[in-house]
């Protein structure tokens, strides 16, 4: 469970990153795009989780945000390519710092969240889904 929340850590700050640039005048459009498909994603899977009652429940929550992930996984490796000084880029406008409590948001409500995955991880499902889910998300890291 640790790796996996290191996994959720390190994808969140890459995608902080991205997030941040949001005000920089149009060149990273698609990049914000896609951080915002990826916030949504992750409160979407939050929100499963926390109405979750049973492991098939989780299980299903699990898979569909890895279904989401694989899905956006393509763009966002398109977009590392693209953007390969979005890894380096230390002197991001001050203005963009502001989107930083947005994406915090996100990253303390799905840790939050994983108490009630964390009821089910003996179950087959949930633990095959939560494999699924970890590959997934290291598809999207940029």
């Amino acid at each position: 469970m640790k790796n996996f929340k290191k996994l959720v850590n390190s994808t969140l700050v890459v995608f902080l990153l991205v997030f941040f640039c949001y005000g920089c005048g149009g060149k990273y459009d698609d990049v914000i795009e896609a951080n915002e498909d990826f916030i949504e994603i992750l409160e979407d899977y939050s929100e499963a989780l926390a109405k979750a009652e049973n492991a098939k429940d989780v299980a299903a929550a699990i898979n569909d945000v890895a279904a989401d992930l694989e899905k956006i996984a393509p763009v966002m490796k398109k977009l590392k390519e693209k953007y390969p000084d979005l890894m380096t880029n230390k002197d991001l406008p001050e203005k963009l710092l502001e989107s930083e409590k947005n994406m915090e948001k996100v990253g303390e409500k799905l840790a939050g969240s994983f108490i009630s995955l964390l009821k089910y991880m003996a179950d087959p499902d949930v633990r095959a889904a939560q494999i699924r889910f970890g590959k997934a998300m290291q598809s999207t890291s940029m």
